[in-house]
């Protein structure tokens, strides 16, 4: 007889309410914190966070502390009827942690998908926990047509080849797009899709 799995429906949470375990042992570097608040942004809370019956994290560490720093007030939890620190709990929280781990992945076709990605913008990068540096590496390390670095650099950059040569400066305006939108009429900086958080611009010095 088939089993049928339990089905846990999120609710939101405060996070403020929500609190880390104290035996949760991996940590979130802010490197990965700025993907994360990235991916936050762009598409909301798609990883489910769970907790333990007195709101003690037990799943999605990295996404709560990520949602503290960026001012989530509300995170979709799945609540279990479970105390922190019995064994069952204990599972979730090396699972949670350990299982992604067990996968293998197909690093050839992981590095076309992002260069698909980086190809409709070329700051959209941020927020799968990439980079075009990284990308490169992947590129070099799964593709043995490719020579060098070099070339590895110029296959991940699927930018059309006059643009490819250009250097590229990413700025961030902390103090929102008034002042970023002060900057392009200064310098003439001419963006594209001016209305999203990140746009991609071109600028044609004397």
């Amino acid at each position: 007889m088939r089993r049928t799995p339990k089905v846990h429906e999120p609710v939101p949470v405060r996070v403020a309410e929500l609190r880390p375990h104290p035996r949760n042992y991996r940590r979130h570097p802010p490197e990965q914190r700025r993907h994360l608040a990235e991916s936050l942004r762009a598409n909301g809370t798609y990883r489910n966070v769970a907790a333990a019956r007195d709101l003690t994290l037990l799943a999605g560490h990295g996404v709560w502390e990520t949602a503290r720093e960026e001012g989530i007030e509300e995170l979709p939890t799945v609540l279990l009827a479970l105390d922190p620190f019995e064994p069952k709990a204990i599972k979730i929280l090396a699972a949670d942690n350990e299982l992604p781990l067990t996968a293998e992945n197909d690093d050839r076709q992981l590095a076309d998908l992002l260069r698909e990605v980086q190809a409709a913008d070329p700051t959209a990068l941020l927020g799968t926990g990439y980079d075009p540096a990284a990308l490169a590496h992947l590129a070099y390390s799964t593709r043995r047509e490719l020579g060098d670095a070099d070339e590895a650099a110029a296959w991940a950059d699927a930018q059309p080849e006059a643009e490819r040569a250009a250097a590229t400066l990413v700025i961030s305006f902390h103090q929102g797009p008034a002042s970023r939108e002060r900057f392009a009429r200064r310098f003439g900086v001419e963006g594209q899709g001016r209305d999203k958080r990140a746009w991609s611009a071109w600028w044609a010095a004397a």
